[in-house]
This record gives structure tokens, sequence and C-alpha cells, in this order.
């Protein structure tokens, strides 16, 4: 049984085109494992996901590394000036307690002397407190010598001469003047060391931004590189046979189980066209750069290539005359399960009045998609909803949420949890229109074929789409719908369809929809692969 390692950076719950590919080798006698990325919400580990495996793995990102590279610097760097630091104190100490000492002894010697000349000051000892008692070294430790013995005898003498002749007030007073001394002294020594924490504070807080702004553009790209290395060694573990790389930001992956192993086969399944994607505001010119590089060097090691759509096969087949022709493998749902054609329609679900038009959109709640032009067109167009089902950014998600706040469409809109890929036909169904728009932002969305509009189409609701290539040629081509490129030109749709129109794309999509579904499109992977495995034996 061949192993196949499929790479996603992804982790592999919601991908429906890895989902399927992988469900559908494996149920063909391959024995597939999916390489993935772990998040907060998937923890890393091996699980089995129906009939294939997935491997999620996790690892620091460049962020944390580059952290820890800094932190390692600085400490070598400190290191020394904590040494100094430290030598400064304890040099500081000794000789406040030399000083100390030094004072000590005098005023021990001053007092010995005293009483030496002054024998009315022995009295007014033996007054106060035995002196024999008060000095008794009886309790000093064997090992002390006789200056020690001396010396404790010299200082008790001094503090009972000082209690015999100096007034409580004046006591209080050099305590006082005592007491104040130490605070300046410790104020003075405090400040230099919260000066320090602050300026330490501030310039990691600095470094950090710096970090922050260098690495940035650097951060997809590594997070790509890492995961690669890591799944390629985990594959390599495994014994993969087969490397499949979803997308080229995994294709190093697969080229590396190609370097260790040269019987391994590659293919390479383009989901768009990569170096052209949307990259949600981001200039990226160093990771444009890099695509190019990248897939021209390791595109011409792939045995087999995979892409979604006609117009992205001819633009890699006229840029990389040496390849081998791309397999258009379209994004196309599964069948409605019998089990679910008899649950409640979409209407039912949400508690939307029957006599409501609710447009539908499936897919990633993002930019470019049409989302805004949706929502602006609920306030054109009387008694129509729009139902959002997937997941998005939370910062894009806030925005939106806002928009429909603002425009007072909280009522019309409603956000649903994805479901799984399986369910999303049948979920859907029930809707009056299918919302298919891609704003022509990149010449990867110019080429786009979604899976939503496959998955509209096997649900039986009708497409409003935007005239991009690809999209246009399926829509009116089958006439399961209209397509229309700025929102005055939806809203007219909408308001003007006629309901003879309408019966008329249902009509047609009952008639194309049996054809257009993953049991039929699942045939051109396994052709892929058989041809793979006959060429490698031969």
């Amino acid at each position: 049984m061949k192993k196949v390692a499929m790479f996603v950076t992804n982790p592999c719950t919601h991908d429906a085109r890895v989902m399927k590919e992988a469900a559908t080798l494996s149920e063909n006698g391959y024995e597939v494992r999916v390489f993935a990325l772990a998040n907060a919400f998937n923890a890393p580990g091996v699980f089995p996901q129906g009939s294939y495996t997935v491997h999620r793995l996790k690892f620091d990102n460049i962020f944390t590394r580059g952290r820890e590279i800094t932190w390692s610097i600085a400490s070598f760097i400190l290191k020394p000036l904590r040494l100094l630091k430290t030598s400064a104190v304890w040099l500081f100490k000794g000789l406040v307690s030399l000083l100390l000492l030094v004072l000590k002894v005098i005023f021990a010697i001053s007092a010995l002397i005293l009483a030496k000349l002054f024998p009315s000051f022995s009295e007014k000892i033996r007054q106060k407190g035995d002196l024999t008692e008060l000095g008794n070294v009886s309790n000093v430790r064997p090992q002390t010598d006789v200056f020690a013995r001396w010396f404790r005898r010299s200082k008790v003498s001094f503090y009972v001469y000082l209690r015999a002749n100096i007034s409580f007030r004046y006591r209080l007073l050099i305590q006082k003047i005592l007491r104040r001394f130490r605070r300046i002294l410790g104020r003075l020594f405090r400040l230099p060391g919260k000066m320090y924490i602050k300026a330490r504070s501030k310039s990691i807080a600095k470094v950090n931004r710096l970090l922050y702004k260098v690495l940035l553009p650097l951060h997809k790209i590594s997070t790509y590189y890492y995961f690669c290395t890591a799944s390629s060694k985990e594959a390599e573990i495994w014994g993969a046979d087969v490397a499949h790389a979803h997308d080229l930001n995994t294709m190093y992956a697969a080229y590396s189980l190609k370097k260790k192993f040269s019987s391994t086969i590659v293919v390479y399944d383009s989901h768009e066209l990569w170096i052209h994607r949307n990259r949600v505001g981001r200039k990226a010119t160093l990771e444009k750069m890099l695509d190019k590089v990248v897939e021209k060097r390791l595109i011409k090691h792939a045995d087999g290539i995979i892409t979604v759509c006609d117009s992205i096969g001819d633009w890699l087949s006229d840029r990389y005359q040496d390849i081998s022709d791309p397999v258009i493998l379209r994004n196309m749902p599964y069948q409605i399960a019998e089990e679910l054609t008899h649950q409640p329609s979409l209407k039912e679900r949400l508690g939307i009045e029957s006599q409501s038009i609710v447009m539908m959109y499936t897919g990633k709640i993002t930019s470019g998609r049409g989302i805004e032009i949706g929502i602006h067109a609920l306030t054109e167009v009387e008694n129509l909803n729009l139902v959002l089902l997937g997941y998005g950014e939370e910062s894009y998600v806030d925005g939106i949420t806002k928009l429909i706040s603002e425009l007072g469409l909280e009522s019309r809109v409603f956000f649903c949890d994805p479901v799984p890929y399986q369910e999303v036909t049948s979920f859907i169904s029930g809707a009056d229109f299918a919302l298919v728009y891609i704003e022509p932002i990149c010449l990867s969305y110019e080429f786009a074929l979604p899976n939503k509009l496959f998955e509209s189409i096997q649900a039986g609701i009708p497409i409003m789409g935007s005239g991009l290539t690809e999209i246009k040629k399926l829509v009116e081509g089958l006439q399961v719908g209209v397509c229309f490129n700025s929102l005055d030109e939806l809203v007219t749709h909408l308001n003007k369809v006629e309901p003879a129109e309408l019966a008329k794309w249902r009509a047609n999509i009952d008639m194309v929809k049996d054809n257009l579904c993953w049991e039929r499109e699942e045939s051109r992977l396994l052709e892929l692969y058989s041809g793979l495995e006959s060429k490698m034996v031969s």
C-alpha cells in the first residue's frame, strides 16, 4: 500500500478540498496522512479523521526565535554590567562596614582612656550597671582571639558611658539625625536603580517594536519554512512514498523528501494562482519575489500538477514550459446524502418568514468576497435577508458587524458557524440566491472558480455571481443564474428577476447538478495517481 503524505498550512478542519482528496485516496487503497498546523484550538499530535490520519505540528515562529536570540545577546552584554553592579554594591557595603568598625574601635578606646583618666567614670559605670557583668566574655566563642574579648569589653564600656552621660533628649536627637541620614542615603542610591530599571524597560519595548517591524515581512515565509522542515522530517520517519503539496507554501516539504529519496512521487496541488493571490492589504514585496523564485525552481520537480480551473492551468503551462500538463480538479461538493434531504430548510432553522428573500454566502468571511456589497444591497431591496456561513478574521468580522449596526440591519443579517463540509449543501438548501461574488483585486481572483459555486448548484440555489472569467463561463454557460459587477447591477437583478426566469434557472440546476459533484470529479485524481505509479514502476 502506497503511503501518501499531504502537506497543508492549516489545521485541516475546514479545508474541504484537502479533506475530500485525502478521503478519496484513502478509500481507494492508499494510506494517507495529512501533515497540518496545530493552533490554539487544535492540539499537536496524530489524530484519526475518518479514513485518514491528521498529524498536527507545532513549532516556534520567527518572533519567538528572534526574541530568544535577542535575549541571549542582551544577556551576554549585560553579564559584565551586572557583575560590575554587584561588585560595586559589595565594595560599598565593605567600605561602610569597615568605617563602622573603625568608629566602634575609636569609641571603645576613647571610653577606656576616659575610664583610666577619670576614676569617677568607673564609679558612674558601677552605679548604672555592673561593667563586669555587662562585659562578661564567657559567652564569646572559644576560638575568638584576645583582641575580640578586649573589643567587646571596650564596646560595652562605651555604651555604658553614653547611657550615663548623655540625656534622653540628646539621644533621641541623634537617633533622628541618623534615621534621616540613612533615608537620604537610601534615596540617593535608589535613584540610579530606578533610572536603570526605567531605561531598561524602555529599551526592551523599543527592541521589541523594532524586532516586530524587522521580522513581520519574514513571518509567513519563516512559518512556511519551519513547517516544511518539521513536516518533511515527520513524513520521512513515517515512510511516505508520495509527497502531495497543497499550494506552494508546502512545496518545499515535498521537495525535501524528493532530495532524500529519489523514488518519492511529488504532486503539486495549486488551489489558486499562488504568486498572484490576495495578500489582504499587505505589499509583501519580498514575499512576492521569493514566491516567484521558489515556484520556478520547485515546480519542475513535480511529477504531477493539479489545479482548480482551466485558466490557472493554462497560465502555469504558459509560464513554465518544461512541466507536465496540469490536471484540472474542480473543488466540488459531495451530493446531498439521503438522510440530510429531509432536514428543515434554512429559513426554518433561522426563523425567517417563508415569503422573505434569502441570499446565502458561504466560505471564509474576509475582504474581496463581496460581503459588503451584499450588506448594502439589503438597504435597496425590500424583504431581503443575508446569511453568512463560515469563519473569518476577528478584526474583519468586527468591522462588518459595526457596518451592519450602523445601517440598522441586525435583524436581517445572520451569522452561522461553520458546519462539516459534507453538510454544507444540505444546510444552505432553501435559500433563494447564492452570493458568489469575488472582487478582481488580483489575478488569482480573476481566475477563481470557488467551491461555493458548486455547493450552491448542488443545493439547487440560483447564482448571483461576479463577472469573472471562470465564474461567468460556468454561470452563464449553464444558465444557472446571472453575473454582476457592481452593487447597482446586483440590486437591479434582485428587483427585476421574473418568476419564469427563476424557474428556468432552477430547472437547469436540476439538470446539471448530478454531474457537478465530487463523486464524478474524484476520478481525475485517481487517474493521475494511477498514471504516476505506472511511470515510476516502468
